[in-house]
């Protein structure tokens, strides 16, 4: 069962959201996830199309067993203490948009078939964090880190590609162990470069 507040356009999270099996829901326009609000998916699919989706004030968000929740031309805000989760055989997919996690937010991939994909910009901070433990991270665009943000991945893929442009913040910290670290597609700067040999020596 899904129950739904809708407010001026802006569906609007107010109490739970629990994911049948196979269930799908379709939003146009923008999504917002606040208040303590629990979004469970299981086997579902949730597709944003044409807007932004917002957690924030300390929402609970969990992805389980081929769950999919995608924002199509738009982009994806994690605040306020957020969480979101993302197990087994399940994806959190931003296309053509960014994704910007923030203020103490939590992104968490737990399954090696769990992936977080985000084509457009990627930007941590605020003392936000993603945990790849395992799974799979792929952001086609730029990557920034700043602002006491961390990166923490293990037994783990994290692939930048489309001429990504990496800047770690001195801030920031990425803690690398036992997985694979790719820059893919014409990385042309000396400062690419050199991110990305720290992290694959950090990662050995």
């Amino acid at each position: 069962a899904y129950e739904m507040d809708c407010v001026t356009g802006v569906q609007t999270c107010a109490l739970s959201i629990f994911g049948s099996t196979s269930g799908q829901i379709e939003s146009n326009g923008n999504t917002l996830f606040e208040n303590f609000a629990t979004l469970s998916l299981t086997s579902s699919i949730y597709r944003v199309i044409g807007g932004d989706s917002t957690f924030r004030d300390s929402v609970q968000a969990s992805l389980q067993v081929s769950a999919q929740f995608s924002v199509v031309d738009g982009s994806a805000f994690f605040e306020d203490t957020a969480s979101v989760n993302i197990g087994s055989f399940s994806t959190f997919n931003v296309t053509d948009g960014g994704a910007f996690v923030r203020d103490f937010a939590t992104i968490r991939v737990a399954h090696q078939l769990g992936q977080l994909s985000v084509t457009g910009t990627f930007s941590q901070s605020d003392d936000s964090s993603v945990v790849i433990s395992p799974g799979i991270m792929e952001v086609s665009g730029n990557f920034l880190s700043e602002d006491r943000s961390t990166l923490t991945g293990t037994n783990s893929i994290i692939v930048l590609t489309d001429d990504a442009i990496v800047n770690i913040n001195d801030t920031a910290q990425w803690n690398l162990v036992d997985g694979e670290f790719y820059i893919v597609g014409g990385v042309g700067r000396s400062e690419e470069r050199r991110v990305g040999k720290e992290c694959r020596s950090r990662w050995s």
